[in-house]
């Protein structure tokens, strides 16, 4: 993904929080899709390359700020990949591009320029292809950023373990619940490869997690974690957290060169094996 100084700075400004602390960003506006076939309702299907019309609605939540153009939509691809892109400054008329390929499926949040949330849609959206051909996708990533996590089913009080593999630490971790007004955010230590996440979303929904780089490469995203349990988020004060994985990292920090220099040493090895052999013979 191609980062502009602006959207890096804004996306870090998103992002920010403090090692082992759970930030909670909470939603200041509100934003909705103005075309008839492209409202924020599960369900409804986007068209590849296409452009979709989003509207912020500047009514002020609570005793929180305006927000403050320009606005950034965040889109989320199902296990696949995260996209960060300006879409203008003018609240009532706001334009995205679809840069995801068709059979994707989608969570979208818009968030302004001083990294406030408008939120997440109140459901996932399908990517449809159409006839705007796939100019606007963008160049696959092939960096050896990835997670895993361990469970499609959480409940409340139920950690999220999420294990983080390759890329360039320290890494920071979102946990992004649909129709929800808070995204949780937290920014793990330089030698931390895992993070724990207690569960306090509200049950019935469901959610994924994201996590990028020092170099703002994201990992694909996990796939919908279905949310259960109860309404007491106490959990015994247990807290969010990161750890480190020694092995995990040992085994999975290796760059493309890294494994192509192994590969091409294993084979001469067993070349110059071989040659020796041939001279014991003869």
């Amino acid at each position: 993904m191609f980062w502009t100084k602006d959207i890096l700075a804004i996306v870090l400004l998103h992002l920010s929080a403090g090692a082992h602390l759970v930030a909670a960003q909470s939603q200041t506006f509100r934003w909705s899709m103005k075309s008839a076939n492209e409202v924020s309702n599960p369900g409804y299907t986007l068209t590849q390359c296409n452009s979709a019309t989003i509207v912020v609605n500047d009514t002020q939540i609570s005793n929180n700020p305006l927000s403050v153009p320009p606005y950034y939509m965040m889109s989320y691809e199902i296990g696949g990949t995260t996209s960060v892109s300006q879409i203008g400054s003018n609240a009532s008329n706001l334009s995205w591009t679809v840069n995801h390929a068709a059979g994707s499926n989608l969570v979208l949040q818009v968030i302004d320029s001083a990294g406030n949330s408008g939120g997440t849609a109140s459901g996932t959206f399908d990517v449809v292809e159409g006839s705007f051909g796939n100019a606007c996708l963008p160049t696959p990533n092939t960096d050896f950023l990835s997670i895993s996590t361990n469970t499609t089913t959480l409940t409340t009080c139920e950690p999220l373990i999420l294990d983080i593999y390759g890329g360039g630490p320290p890494y920071t971790v979102s946990i992004i619940p649909l129709n929800y007004t808070t995204v949780f955010n937290a920014t793990l230590s330089a030698d931390e490869n895992q993070y724990l996440w207690v569960n306090r979303a509200e049950p019935g929904g469901s959610l994924i997690a994201v996590v990028s780089d020092s170099y703002r490469q994201y990992a694909k995203a996990t796939q919908l974690i279905q949310l259960q349990g109860g309404t007491n988020f106490t959990c015994d004060n247990l807290q969010s957290q990161g750890s480190q994985q020694t092995v995990a990292r040992a085994e999975t920090h290796l760059t493309a060169f890294n494994k192509l220099w192994i590969a091409d040493g294993v084979f001469v090895i067993a070349i110059i094996a071989y040659i020796g052999y041939i001279i014991v013979r003869g």
